[in-house]
């Protein structure tokens, strides 16, 4: 488990959110709060992101390549202590954060394996 992270501050979370989804979700990915990447359930290919405003909170899925052939579509949520709320992922790190303070990663990772 990594360290207590003191530089995510209620800020931090806004400036990021700030500079629109796609980074905010490319920051989650790093930090490892969603995949990175997913592959296809029926041709087991690497699913790529796209933007999709109408329909998925987040504005971004999972799509599998393969338009029109498997037509695969996942959330970004799937799999993640996420994939339960509707709240904005954005929300869900400030409430975290402001509720758990500086050690907030390292609840999220243990209340996910002990709960999901």
């Amino acid at each position: 488990m990594g360290a207590c992270v003191s530089e995510y501050t209620l800020e931090f979370f806004s400036l990021l959110n700030a500079k629109g989804n796609k980074e905010f979700i490319q920051w989650c990915m790093k930090e490892r709060l969603i995949a990175s990447n997913y592959e296809c359930p029926k041709c087991n290919e690497r699913m790529g992101l796209y933007k999709q405003k109408s329909v998925v909170l987040d504005g971004f899925e999972w799509k599998c390549r393969e338009k029109g052939v498997n037509n695969v579509c996942r959330s970004i949520r799937k799999n993640s202590w996420f994939s339960k709320s509707k709240l904005s992922m954005y929300d869900i790190l400030r409430v975290t954060k402001i509720c758990f303070g500086r050690c907030m990663k390292n609840y999220v990772v243990i209340f996910y394996f002990k709960y999901i």
